[in-house]
């Protein structure tokens, strides 16, 4: 898919280095097509020892000689990192900055190239994130599908709108801390009705970890799975009704609202 494509990385945090080791690890990409801009010292000998890529202190060595450019910065450096970057003609800027629209990286990157937004999320570091992709106005099928490759490397991905991003961010993107949030729950009810904590530790975590499996490989919905181990008059069912008469799913979508509306708020 990449096609012998050169892929540099402005910024070198850790959602930088997962991509970089997903591309290096399977195979999708040489060390020797990756390079990495990034002004901490310490963090490009450790980058470039590790995986065997080039680094630079200097933006522009990375975007004047990349096909596609990986803009892995805060979206608050976004303005000074971009001031005055030369970028390859026709190259294909892929940008994982919250809140940053693709028509405001157009305006700074110039008519020449075409970017593609991503919202990946923090399980991407362990290869089991989830990332939604939109094209910007000059994005093309092939530049989304380029995109697709390169974080299905850590996870899966889906293409949507862009209308649709702001959603994606407040379900998967902030999502991974909804599910640590319940687990740190579940653990403390534990532990609140007698439970030594690093057993309710162990039980919360585990719990969580096997259910999300056992839906993964069974292939069958949530609601069915639910179904199957609540028993008519049982401890489930008794749990289960306690969640529906606090109206948890309704929490859930006032939560997700929240956090949507707050991505748009921030872009």
């Amino acid at each position: 898919m990449l096609n012998g494509k050169t892929i540099g990385f402005i910024g070198g945090g850790n959602m930088a280095e997962a991509i970089i080791a997903g591309l290096i690890s399977t195979g999708a990409a040489h060390p020797s097509a990756v390079r990495m801009a990034e002004p901490v010292d310490s963090r490009r000998s450790y980058l470039s020892d590790k995986y065997r890529i080039a680094c630079t202190p200097n933006n522009n060595d990375v975007t004047a000689n990349s096909d596609i450019i990986v803009l892995a910065i805060k979206p608050q450096q976004f303005d000074e990192a971009v001031a005055g970057l030369n970028f390859k003609s026709g190259a294909l800027v892929l940008s994982i900055l919250a809140g940053t629209r693709t028509a405001k990286i157009e305006k700074s990157a110039g008519p020449h190239v075409r970017v593609v937004r991503v919202m990946p999320n923090t399980p991407a570091l362990v290869g089991e994130g989830m990332a939604g992709i939109a094209g910007g106005q000059s994005a093309t099928a092939d530049d989304t599908a380029v995109a697709s490759f390169i974080f299905d490397k850590l996870g899966k991905s889906v293409v949507v709108d862009e209308s649709q991003i702001d959603l994606i961010t407040g379900v998967s993107g902030s999502g991974p801390a909804y599910v640590f949030y319940l687990v740190e729950a579940l653990r403390d009810a534990a532990v609140a009705l007698g439970m030594d904590s690093k057993k309710a530790d162990t039980l919360a975590r585990q719990t969580f970890y096997g259910s999300v499996k056992l839906l993964e490989e069974s292939g069958e919905d949530p609601e069915s799975l639910r179904k199957k181990v609540t028993s008519k008059g049982g401890t489930t069912e008794r749990g289960i009704s306690i969640l529906d008469a606090n109206n948890v799913k309704d929490i859930m979508k006032q939560v997700v609202s929240g956090a949507t509306q707050r991505s748009k708020e921030l872009s």
